[in-house]
């Protein structure tokens, strides 16, 4: 014969366990708006029959089972998803953030027609047009000479707004690789934490939950790899650069960027190793901000390179109209002799120091608009100085036609040239663009997937507390059954004929 209390202890073990049930329902339920929090459920056995000694077994061998216990408080979170999610997560960091700068990068250029160096350039050129029938106007000369202020000051404002979107993204990747260093350190903390309660054979849920959310956010500034070990250490490292360890259990070794005397990224640094520099190596938002700020090449252009466009153009114009301008010979309403060999545009001695960042007029035809060469003559006065004077246009006209070249060295035409960078913007924004949107369906894709295996669904959380409700009712019953049983055995039994 059994135990007397033995059902009372397995209707206690029962009842235990739907308690424990409602509050796990209750705290997925509370948290079902909770950020990076992942679903918990009851993990549950039964117990083992009480076998005893052979002597006192059941005559019909009908060992009853001690009631329920729980094995582990246990996640529902897929693995393979998270995984899947971090590398969405990598790629789609990378383009949003080049979308973001290219945008700031095409609002300065505009569209072509409204794009303020498309018309400086055509009002300079219209200018020196209508100067071939009014050469001795001031007023006109004038107007030529605003013209040209005008597109240089074009040309320096959009350079320097160039400059500081650069310096912008400066910043960005030192914040960066400031939150990076923050995660990981953050990351080895809860690693101590949780391998500490975990030691107990407990599982810390709501410990690893917030590890999981920054390790999402890590995977969204660099690309990394990860695992844990077989003793739930976990390890983390750059994707690019095979043993370069951010994260290594309780310990997190501080990641860094040096530079070169150029001034571009030359070593990765992790915890005093030196790699060699790629921005491929790290990805993430912070590639993004990398290759926007160095990247001087066709292929992902960056910043300097369409700086570098706008240096080739300004570097073209001044040349071209320089060696015109040249050849022929100022105005001497001015005072001073008509001469030649007067520069239009300031031209240092070594034509590739000019930039987009410093062209000017020349100091001459700043000084005077008569140093204006619009003649390919020299100019003589005839008898006073109120009277009609000699020369022609031709020089100016000459500069006009250059608007129309399309066989310029290095640029083909000014118009062509300025349309392309135009549209190269627009190409590569338009190109970063639908990466950034296919990554984000992809990430969206990914995450849905995930949310669906570790999201709170009020619908199965209300399930489970009927569930749990029902069982809970059930094991009370059972308990009251076997406490009207006892009672009449301690009660009743034995008193029959008394």
């Amino acid at each position: 014969m059994r135990s007397t209390f033995f059902g009372l202890e397995v209707a206690r073990t029962g009842l235990n366990i739907s308690q424990k049930g409602l509050d796990v329902t209750g705290h997925n339920i509370a948290n079902v708006n909770t950020p990076g929090y992942t679903r918990q459920r009851l993990v549950k056995t039964a117990y083992e029959p009480f076998s005893g000694s052979r002597l006192f077994l059941p005559v019909d061998n009908a060992l009853v089972g001690a009631g329920v216990k729980v094995m582990i408080l246990d996640q529902i979170r897929s693995a393979f998803y998270d995984r899947q999610f971090r590398s969405e997560q990598t790629l789609y960091s990378e383009w949003s953030t080049r979308t973001t700068g290219l945008t700031y990068v095409e609002a300065l250029f505009e569209d072509f027609e409204e794009s303020a160096l498309t018309q400086g350039i055509n009002k300079l050129f219209q200018a020196f047009l209508t100067l071939t029938t009014e050469a001795n106007d001031k007023e006109q000369r004038t107007v030529v000479q605003q013209a040209a202020i005008s597109l240089t000051d074009s040309f320096n404002q959009i350079y320097k707004r160039l400059e500081e979107l650069k310096e912008n993204h400066n910043t960005a990747i030192e914040a960066v690789i400031t939150r990076i260093n923050t995660i990981t350190d953050n990351i080895a903390s809860l690693n101590k934490s949780i391998y500490a309660y975990e030691m107990n054979g407990f599982r810390a849920n709501d410990l690893r939950d917030k590890r999981n959310l920054l390790i999402d956010e890590l995977s969204g500034l660099v690309d990394i790899k990860y695992h844990e070990t077989e003793d739930n250490k976990l390890i983390i490292e750059l994707a690019g650069i095979p043993g370069a360890e951010l994260v290594n259990h309780v310990t997190a070794n501080n990641f860094n960027i040096t530079y070169g005397e150029n001034g571009l990224p030359e070593k990765i640094i992790v915890d005093g190793t030196a790699y060699d520099y790629s921005s491929d190596k790290l990805g993430g938002e912070l590639k993004g901000h990398l290759d926007l700020r160095d990247n001087a090449t066709s292929d992902t252009p960056g910043i300097p390179y369409f700086m570098e466009q706008l240096n080739i153009l300004a570097r073209a114009i001044v040349q071209e109209v320089n060696k015109i301008h040249r050849n022929g010979f100022t105005h001497p309403a001015s005072g001073e002799e008509s001469r030649t060999g007067v520069n239009f545009f300031h031209e240092p001695d070594e034509p590739a120091e000019v930039t987009a960042e410093n062209i000017r007029l020349s100091d001459d035809v700043l000084n005077s608009v008569f140093n204006i060469a619009a003649s390919s003559k020299k100019i003589n006065l005839v008898g006073d100085g109120d009277e009609l004077q000699q020369g022609n246009q031709e020089n100016a006209r000459a500069i006009y036609e250059l608007l129309n070249k399309s066989d310029l060295k290095n640029i083909g035409g000014f118009n062509s040239f300025m349309s392309g960078i135009i549209l190269d913007v627009a190409i590569t924004l338009e190109h970063s663009k639908t990466k950034s949107e296919n990554q984000k369906s992809n990430l969206l894709a990914v995450d849905n997937q995930r949310t669906s295996v570790s999201g709170v669904s009020l619908d199965e959380e209300m399930t489970n507390l009927i569930k749990y409700q029902h069982a809970y009712s059930g094991a009370s019953r059972v308990i009251t059954a076997m406490d009207e049983a006892l009672e009449v055995i301690i009660n009743r039994m034995g008193i029959v004929g008394r």
